[in-house]
């Protein structure tokens, strides 16, 4: 039972990772983390399919070899949270959403900073 809800759980955080790869506010990178994780208690073959994955197993790899992010999926990060926020508060055009949304792209990228620099654990 424990093994199938981790199982799910997985599976769930794959999908908002995908989703996140294309949506500007919905992070990629943690989700992929927790589903490295989750598939690595509840199924050997997804843990091995999420590491040898040629879109972001490289990546997983990396964090959990370093305990950090690498700097090329840093700048890759910035160069699209950036353009895509710029781009919203042009098209919406309000003094709350160009705050709001300056707010949140400086927290990604200052959570995104210490994660290149230090290294953040996600899960244990």
């Amino acid at each position: 039972m424990k093994q199938a809800l981790l199982y799910a759980l997985a599976l769930i955080c794959i999908g908002l990772a995908i989703a996140g790869a294309f949506l500007p506010l919905l992070p990629t990178t943690p989700f992929l983390l927790a589903a490295a994780s989750l598939s690595a208690k509840a199924s050997p073959r997804l843990h091995r399919w999420l590491l040898n994955h040629p879109w972001f197993g490289q990546s997983i790899r990396h964090y959990q070899t370093h305990k950090a992010m690498s700097p090329q999926a840093f700048r890759n990060a910035m160069f699209v949270l950036w353009p895509t926020m710029l781009l919203s508060m042009y098209w919406l055009q309000s003094l709350w959403v160009c705050v709001l949304l300056s707010l949140i792209g400086g927290g990604v990228s200052l959570m995104l900073w210490r994660a290149r620099r230090r290294g953040i654990k996600v899960l244990s």
